[in-house]
């Protein structure tokens, strides 16, 4: 049951977010990377994991136009970073893959792997073709 590690994954995020942390996004966030783990202690590793190395990782981040900082200088929203994340490099699905690798690591993608794969699918359903 993902509720009994929400406050695990809570505390990532809090660390992560600050003030702008939102329980709403990080129970979708859990509820997606469930999807692709195969349990909820899982699915909350990969969660911490992402929350972890997007901080780590900044200068990666950065080098792909992702800034998980907004204007006034507060973290994005999970939901927004994840957007920017997976719609990185474009529709050069091997460079996105090479840079997800590096920016989230093994356990930080299967959390986000829904995600690629709708955009993946998105993609090749609309153009037929991976460049």
């Amino acid at each position: 049951d993902l509720a009994a590690n929400l406050g695990k994954a809570g505390a990532a995020y809090t660390s992560f977010a600050g003030k702008n942390a939102k329980l709403g996004e990080l129970g979708g966030f859990l509820q997606i990377a469930r999807t692709a783990t195969g349990g909820p202690e899982q699915a909350t590793t990969a969660v911490e994991d992402v929350f972890g190395t997007l901080k780590t990782h900044q200068k990666l981040l950065r080098g792909a136009g992702i800034n998980i900082y907004d204007k006034q200088g507060n973290t994005k929203d999970i939901n927004s970073l994840l957007e920017e994340l997976v719609g990185a490099k474009g529709h050069n699905l091997a460079a996105k893959d090479d840079l997800l690798a590096k920016i989230l690591g093994r356990e930080g993608i299967r959390a986000v792997n829904p995600l690629i794969s709708t955009y993946k699918n998105a993609y090749q359903n609309s153009s037929g073709t991976e460049q």
